[in-house]
């Protein structure tokens, strides 16, 4: 017949759910420390995002991943989130300026709408992540052990860095026997550290002290190596630093005599801090005449 109801209009509160038809969005905002740099071991690369309409309350829909690793999420005000990533060791680095940095970030509303994920941040828009430490492989000591090295030698320590990484350079004073030491790039890796044997530095015997060395290689995003402290006994030389002195002491006959053809004349000398085991160096002479040496 045509007859209508009386329509409808509403369920009332109470008797009928909520409905959010809006999907959170995201849009990028910063990544610190910014494009140009490069995050290394330790440091804290934060990712800040907007969402749509500067929407709060929002929470993380699953696990926030940067550079493949889960991170930290919080919210923070007006509609900003971070994701807050600390590089470890051995992670993926990333090239600043060829790679983007890959990222997992998801936002989720009260009710369970899933915004669409961020899968990467540009190139350009984030640093680069250098997340290997440089590490060192001792090589070798020249002169070797069995020798000494004395006053003005040369001992040339060479060292290999893990990976045969080139372009390191020296983390602070590079030092051999305490002392300040000339640092090198050579090849393939290899570096070599150059220490001068000068008066007074301390006296290393060759089979039973080790030689103390501080050396630590860094990365050009500054993460350091660890330190090498010593080379082991029977591969380093011994370092005599400590020239032998001469107190002269008396003569017999002493003056006011006169030696005659076969006499004796006997020079003793004192080393300095009364130092045994010395030798002749070269020909000893008295008078142009070779004399015999005794200690």
């Amino acid at each position: 017949a045509g007859n209508i109801s009386d329509e409808i209009t509403e369920i009332a509160v109470g008797d009928a759910p909520g409905i959010d038809a809006n999907t959170p969005t995201i849009s990028f905002v910063s990544v610190s420390p910014a494009s140009g740099n490069t995050a290394m071991v330790l440091d804290e690369v934060v990712i800040t995002i907007l969402a749509g309409s500067s929407e709060t309350g929002l929470t993380a829909s699953g696990t926030q991943t940067v550079n493949g690793v889960e991170s930290e999420f919080a919210e923070t005000s007006s509609g900003n989130y971070t994701i807050t990533y600390t590089v470890a060791e051995g992670n993926n680095n990333i090239i600043d300026d060829t790679d983007p940095l890959p990222v997992s970030i998801k936002l989720k509303d009260a009710a369970g709408n899933i915004s669409d994920e961020i899968t990467e941040i540009a190139v350009g828009d984030a640093p680069g992540i250098d997340a290997n430490t440089p590490t060192i492989s001792f090589v070798s000591v020249s002169p070797a052990s069995g020798n000494t090295a004395m006053v003005l030698d040369e001992v040339v320590i060479t060292i290999l860095a893990g990976s045969s990484e080139t372009g390191l350079t020296a983390s602070g004073t590079q030092t051999v026997n305490g002392v300040e030491s000339e640092f090198a790039e050579t090849s393939s890796g290899n570096y070599t550290i150059t220490y001068t044997v000068a008066e007074g530095n301390n006296n290393i015997i060759d089979d039973t002290d080790p030689l103390p060395v501080s050396i630590k290689l860094k990365d050009a995003a500054g993460n350091i190596s660890d330190e090498i402290t010593e080379i082991a006994v029977g591969d380093a030389p011994g370092i005599d630093a400590n020239t032998p002195t001469i107190s002269f002491v008396s003569v017999s006959p002493a003056s006011g005599n006169t030696a005659m053809v076969l006499d004796e004349v006997v020079i003793t000398i004192l080393a300095g801090s009364s130092e045994t085991g010395l030798t002749a160096s070269g020909t000893q002479t008295v008078n142009g005449v070779e004399s015999e040496f005794a200690e």
